[in-house]
């Protein structure tokens, strides 16, 4: 008896390979968001900290200087804000379009192998008939057997 074969095992293979490759890709975009996220946290708490310690700051044991330079400080916190939020929006559309990729890709997987599975039904569905047609020719052969043996004994 014939051994199945999917036709397109090959084709299978690749997606599975592929799926394999962008849940690689998703988790370390995942990782990337989660470290740019903390960072972001980290630069928000430094200006939360600045805030209150300029607040904190007495008008009148303060010098323009020292204020200045919180001030200042706090203005570069600002922009480093600012661009940590870009790079977290970035990392974020990275994880979107690589979970819209990997669900793509199982998709095409899941379609592979309802396809195969069909075809295994249909192969299946042919042995069966095989076998029945083996089945029914011995059984005619011993039945024209067994009607000459009876012709030739009469």
């Amino acid at each position: 008896m014939k051994r199945f074969a999917f036709s397109l095992q090959e084709v299978l293979e690749t997606k599975e390979t592929l799926e394999d490759a962008v849940r690689v890709r998703l988790a370390g975009a995942f990782e990337r968001l989660r470290i740019s996220r903390e960072a972001l946290l980290r630069l928000k708490a430094l200006l939360d900290g600045e805030s209150r310690r300029i607040e904190g700051l007495s008008g009148h044991d303060t010098d323009q200087h020292e204020l200045f330079v919180h001030l200042r400080y706090r203005r570069l916190l600002g922009s480093r804000i600012k661009k940590q939020t870009r790079i977290v929006l970035t990392d974020e559309v990275e994880v979107n379009r690589l979970r819209e990729e990997l669900r793509a890709v199982m998709t095409e997987r899941k379609s592979l192998e309802h396809l195969r599975d069909i075809e295994w039904q249909r192969w299946l569905l042919a042995q069966r008939r095989l076998e029945q047609k083996q089945m029914d020719e011995i059984s005619a052969q011993r039945y024209v057997r067994g009607a000459a043996e009876q012709g030739v004994h009469h």
